[in-house]
Parts: structure tokens; sequence; C-alpha cells
């Protein structure tokens, strides 16, 4: 299901500058200068082991429950741009890059779900913690060593064949759900890439992107109910926190560079 609303974003986001560049120069010489280091894709994360624990206050003691968890969705769109910051020399530059991307992560604990037991102003009620997911939207800013066409955007440099390092850092923000109202985390990431891409009409990019360090995707965010927790019969006028974190994400994304016809012979 959430792949059908990915593909439809990725249509939206080209389609949108694909048609407002056009309205905008009349011509696609110009479109294709000005956007010739755009890339959009789609990127498949793949995080370590997920941690969902759990505080909640039951007869007056607070009581944190620890619960391993699965990483069983995480798909998401990217639309950056490439730029060029110096000449390195015949084939080689110093550039940098980039982008927004916007992930759909899902998280199911060991056994499919969990249930605590805790002590509201009504009394005794109880959380059922099943599948709960994140919308994870951050900005990546990379500096990067590139070789190859896109160092000097000449298609028929190194055959077409271009590669990428890179160093970077991405502030991300979490929210529950689809876009669920209030953040339920944030993040400063550093992060190391690395590409690889070849011409075929236009330039296609595989990159591997290694965020560092712990994922939190849910920083003591109140259980809401409805996104993946469902709370006992009587109303919660103390609700339970849960935090979910992982260990340091690697992503691989697809990209293509829709206007790189537009490099040079």
């Amino acid at each position: 299901m959430m792949i059908k609303y990915l593909k439809a974003t990725l249509f939206v986001f080209s389609f949108f500058i694909c048609t407002t560049t056009v309205a905008q120069y009349g011509d696609w010489d110009a479109m294709l200068t000005k956007y010739k280091g755009l890339e959009i894709g789609f990127s498949k994360g793949i995080a370590g082991g997920a941690v969902i624990k759990t505080t909640y206050k039951r007869d007056g003691k607070e009581i944190e429950d620890y619960k391993n968890a699965k990483n069983n969705y995480n798909w998401g769109i990217y639309m950056g741009h490439s730029g060029r910051l110096a000449s390195l020399g015949r084939n080689q530059a110093l550039g940098i890059d980039f982008g927004t991307m916007i992930n759909l992560v899902k998280f199911t604990p060991d056994g499919g779900s969990y249930s605590v037991e805790y002590t509201d102003n009504s009394g005794r009620s109880h959380l059922d913690i099943g599948e709960v997911e994140y919308t994870c939207a951050g900005f990546l800013l990379s500096l990067d060593y590139k070789i190859g066409s896109e160092a000097t955007w000449d298609r028929e440099n190194s055959k077409g064949r271009m590669f990428a390092l890179g160093v970077g850092l991405a502030p991300k923000i979490y929210t529950p759900g689809i876009f669920g109202g209030i953040p339920s985390a944030a993040s400063l990431r550093p992060y190391i890439k690395a590409e690889y891409g070849f011409f075929l009409g236009i330039a296609f990019k595989v990159r591997a992107t290694y965020f560092t360090g712990e994922q939190v995707y849910a920083d003591n965010a109140p259980a809401l109910e409805g996104l993946g927790y469902y709370h006992g019969t009587f109303g919660p006028n103390f609700l339970p926190s849960v935090n979910v974190s992982t260990g340091s994400e690697l992503m691989v994304s697809l990209l293509i560079m829709p206007f790189s016809r537009g490099w040079t012979f």
C-alpha cells in the first residue's frame, strides 16, 4: 500500500518540476541547463536492531519496559541537486550535494504485539502495542569527491561512468503515522556515502548512505491511540510514553538525473 503512495508522490514531484520549468523558460534547452544536476528516486532503509521502550506508572511507581522489534518497512523518496564547487583535474571535481528525503518506517515488536498495565487517574488500564509507523523527513547536505561524467558535466567523460564519495550531515524530524501531528523526535545525523552511476540516455546512480549513531524515531513520545497503540477501557489521564530507536542505518537509493541529457558531448 505504501509503495503506491510513494510512486504517486514521485510522479507528482517529477511532473511539477517539468511543467513549472517549461512554463518558466518556454524551451527545453534552458531547462536542461538549469536543472542538469537534479536527482530524484526511491530509497530503501536498512536499520539495525530496534528497541521499543515503554515508560508508564503503576501504583505510583514508574516502570520502563523494553522490547526488541523489527524494522519491517522502510521505503522513501528523495529529490535533490548535485553541484560542482571546483575542478580537481581532467575528470575530477569537488562537489556539493543537497536534497530532501521522506521515508515511511514501520516497526513490529517481537511476537507481533505486547501489552502493559498502567495506572491512570481512573484506575488500572492497559496499553496494547502492535505495529507502529513513523514518517521521517530529512535534509541531506554533503561534500563530495566526484570522478567521471558528473564531475565535468560531460557524458562522454569516462565513457559515461561516474563515481563519488562524500561526507555530510542530515537534520531529521520524525512524526507518528503519515505526517501525524506533533513530531515524535528530531536529530542531526552525520553520514558517509558512496555512489556509482552510468549513462543510459540519462544518468542513473546507485547510492549507499550510512547514517552513524543511534537513530531515534520516538523520543519519549505519548502513545497516541490509533497509531499502533490501543488503550484499555479507562480513558487514560496519564499517557504512557514510548521511545523507539535503532542502531546505525544504511540507506540504498536508486536515482535518475532526468535533465542530464543536457550534459555536453
